[in-house]
């Protein structure tokens, strides 16, 4: 439809926004209710842990919620780290030495199947879209890649290599 810019849609089969059968598929995760469409967040920014969805979204409003955290300065990222499922926490300015009240909050909501890690990265290391939304994606992918490295400042689970815990230390 007309709200809908030229060059959203990607034509490859590759896109995250496509039309598949006429149907225009956005790799966000929702439903729809009473004629009303509900975006839970986007599908490659969920952990799934034992058949639950985890959405990072969830993670940083409850954080929000409970402990203030910088806006823009710190966002909730999740994936495996080698065979680990683990939620990373990074934060450009750190958390006022909140860190490991973050890492119990993050905790009690993921499980402990799930290993929590607080990193502060350097200024400028988060990546944002041009609206200001997460790229969390690309972020994680730069975690994997040992391009977003900070100090670790708190974590549970099992200890791993600076590099990927997303941290030097």
């Amino acid at each position: 439809g007309p709200s809908v810019a030229l060059g959203y849609v990607d034509d490859t089969p590759e896109g995250s926004t496509r039309f598949v059968d006429g149907r225009l598929r956005t790799a966000d995760a929702g439903f729809r209710y009473g004629g009303d469409v509900y975006v839970l967040g986007r599908i490659g920014d969920s952990l799934q842990v034992r058949g639950r969805n985890l959405y990072v979204e969830d993670i940083e409003q409850i954080l929000a919620e409970d402990i203030i955290f910088p806006w823009r300065r710190t966002v909730v990222l999740a994936g495996y780290l080698g065979t680990e499922a683990t939620v990373l926490i990074a934060t450009e300015s750190g958390l006022g030495g909140r860190e490991h009240q973050v890492v119990a909050r993050v905790g009690e909501i993921v499980g402990p199947e799930v290993a929590v890690r607080v990193v502060q990265v350097p200024q400028a290391s988060l990546n944002f879209t041009s609206s200001g939304k997460p790229r969390r994606r690309l972020m994680w992918e730069r975690v994997l890649a040992g391009t977003l490295t900070g100090d670790l400042l708190a974590g549970s689970g099992d200890p791993v290599p600076a590099a990927q815990a997303g941290g030097n230390r």
